[in-house]
């Protein structure tokens, strides 16, 4: 019966010392989007159009797995606006075409720190996926039918670092970058004229971030 109380003993200890170290956090990140374009198909030509900025918020939750290594999740929303251009033998000019998906975030990454580089001052660095519903589509430009769909769902493998500041015992501030590569092509069905489309997200971006 004693072995049994110890043994539960200590997992109760050791679940409220995870408990403990359980961080919540809100993030803040700003990119820029590019997309890798692929496409064979002579009637048309589909290249990359002017850059964008697109705003991200992302609550997560960093649950301890060791000492230096966390588990983080969580949920956020993003704004990607794609932009390209068409051309084509059959095209008058050049053609400017967007559209603006909107994303529900989840997040599945793997975050380790570095010990103190000075004081209260430490390094982070986060790998993994990104899991991204879509729950809104606008094309900007109703002149040339080249995207009729988009896929529902969109999967990014995620690559960040940067500096944790310790403003105080249970609240700290991250400051860093990340690169988002897109895994799937984010088109579902398009035109005939332009079929054999693909186009996979890159995002290149700043993180500001408050845990607590």
């Amino acid at each position: 019966m004693m072995k049994y109380f110890i043994t539960a003993s200590l997992v109760i200890l050791m679940l409220n010392a995870s408990i403990a170290q359980t961080k919540l956090g809100l993030k803040l990140s700003s990119s820029i989007i590019t997309q890798r374009i692929t496409q064979s198909n002579d009637s048309i030509a589909v290249n990359n159009g002017s850059n964008a900025f697109n705003p991200a918020v992302t609550l997560f939750v960093d649950l301890p797995l060791s000492n230096t290594y966390y588990f983080s999740t969580g949920i956020g929303y993003i704004s990607k606006r794609i932009t390209f251009e068409v051309s084509g033998p059959d095209i008058n000019s050049t053609q400017n075409k967007s559209y603006n998906t909107q994303y529900v975030q989840l997040p599945a990454s793997i975050k380790l720190y570095t010990n103190e580089i000075a004081l209260d001052k430490k390094l982070y660095f986060q790998f993994g996926p990104l899991i991204e519903v879509a729950i809104h589509t606008k094309e900007n430009d109703n002149n040339m039918l080249v995207i009729q769909k988009m896929q529902p769902v969109d999967v990014s493998l995620l690559f960040a670092t940067g500096i944790e500041i310790q403003l105080a015992p249970q609240t700290s501030m991250q400051i860093g970058v990340n690169y988002t590569r897109g895994l799937i092509n984010v088109v579902s069905k398009t035109a005939i004229s332009a079929d054999n489309l693909v186009i996979k997200n890159d995002l290149y971006g700043i993180d500001i971030a408050v845990k607590f």
